[in-house]
Order: C-alpha cells, then structure tokens, then sequence
C-alpha cells in the first residue's frame, strides 16, 4: 500500500484508483464518524462513500476532486 496522507491521527493509504484506507494511528471513533458521513452523504453534502469499517480502519471512496484547502486557497 502507499502511503499518500497524513491527517491529524490518521495514515491514508491508497488501495486502488477508486478506495482508500485510513488507518487511524491510536484506534478512534470510526463507527461513529462512518454513521455520520453515511447521514451527511443522505441529506446531499459531498462526503466520501464508506465501504467499511473495522475499529481502527475505514475503507472510503477516493475522491480525486480539489481538497477545501485548495478551494480556499483558491477564493481568496
């Protein structure tokens, strides 16, 4: 796997093309924040699918789009 992200306690791996993994670095909430994209994703908002999940790790789409920070980066 590559390595292609690091966030505030997480790893991301690439899988393929399309899935990410993200490993959380200390274990984390990964049930609760699953059912919270899950619910976003149903009210419209652009969060990526969640194809699994374990109590460490989370199977997301991967999204190729621009990141917020370049979006910002970007307006201002």
């Amino acid at each position: 796997m590559e390595l292609i992200a690091r966030v505030r306690d997480a790893d991301v791996y690439a899988l393929d093309e399309s899935r990410v993994l993200r490993r959380c670095q200390h274990g984390g909430p990964t049930g609760l924040e699953s059912r919270l994209m899950t619910h976003l994703a149903a009210c419209g908002y652009p969060v990526p699918q969640v194809y699994k999940i374990t109590d460490t790790d989370m199977v997301l789409e991967r999204l190729t789009k621009p990141t917020m920070l370049d979006v910002l980066a970007w307006r201002s």
